[in-house]
């Protein structure tokens, strides 16, 4: 089962969970399982490569959205069709049920697989759900990154480092579940207990493009060596749009090493207009003299 479907399936999970619907979609989706498994046309055609994703996701909502007890089946069963590999979408629905149950652990997984298991999590969350504000939930992870950044002892930590799951779920509650949103909060606690060693701040950054980009805007990470006062903020964000032809929203943090100016990251796109860069290369070119 690849790693996103996965993720999408246990915060399909977690939703259902929280509106009571937790056996009825595993119901549902063993009631499912049942059916394909029985008819070898219908499996053919739905594990047929030469079929286009979104047409053979579109057959079996058809057929199984009416006969569905929950719209949680419909939507397990959609995004399953239309990302896993076909030719393992039969071991997947058979194995879709047990996802459901309140006590299912899923392995802890490496660095690769990590971030598609999160991201899938985090798109269930906040697309089945229906009443997330993205907006807020994004601001939390980005304040959250930046908190846990500025600590290198809790950085390691909470990458795995010398701590278990059930340490670091603890740590994140202690020290955020007062501060943020419930989203973010489900989000992060889900981050931290997936992977076996991950770098924490890298994933949180990572869902926090994820989000920007279901709201439709573009992430400016922008770093200062003092925080930008508002017309600043504004004024820097019109220029980068313009130079990247793409809307926007800018998020700031404060990273004194930088002297003055800033560095601004938007996509692959770096603008380093900092004082240490110009340090840097008056020391490359004094390097250069010498020798």
């Amino acid at each position: 089962m690849r790693e996103w479907v996965l993720g999408y399936a246990l915060g399909v999970r977690d939703v259902a969970e929280s509106k009571g619907q937790l056996e009825i979609v595993r119901d549902d989706l063993s009631n499912v399982y049942s059916v394909i498994s029985s008819s070898e046309e219908l499996l053919s055609v739905l594990c047929d490569s030469s079929y286009n994703a979104h047409e053979r996701s579109e057959l079996i909502v058809d057929i199984f959205g009416s006969k569905a007890s929950s719209k949680f089946t419909t939507e397990v069963l959609r995004a399953t069709v239309v990302d896993e590999i076909p030719g393992e979408l039969r071991r997947t629905l058979q194995d879709l049920p047990g996802m459901f149950l309140s006590d299912f652990n899923p392995a802890k997984i490496g660095f690769a697989s990590t971030r598609k298991r999160v991201e899938g999590y985090a798109l269930a969350l906040v697309r089945v759900d229906g009443s997330v504000d993205l907006a807020n939930a994004e601001g939390d992870l980005f304040k959250v990154a930046r908190s846990i950044e500025g600590s290198g002892s809790l950085q390691r930590l909470l990458s795995g480092v010398g701590s278990n799951a059930e340490l670091r779920r603890g740590l994140v509650s202690d020290l955020f579940s007062a501060r943020i949103g419930q989203v973010a909060l489900k989000l992060i606690l889900f981050a931290v207990q997936t992977s076996r060693v991950r770098d924490i701040v890298e994933l949180l950054d990572d869902l926090v493009v994820l989000l920007s980009t279901e709201r439709g805007k573009g992430i400016a990470d922008v770093r200062s060596a003092r925080e930008l006062s508002q017309h600043n903020s504004e004024a820097l964000l019109t220029v980068l749009e313009g130079v990247t032809s793409r809307s926007l929203e800018l998020r700031n943090s404060v990273q004194p090493s930088l002297v003055a100016g800033i560095v601004a990251l938007v996509g692959d796109i770096l603008f380093d207009v900092s004082a240490r860069r110009r340090l840097e290369e008056v020391r490359s070119l004094v390097a250069d003299a010498i020798h």
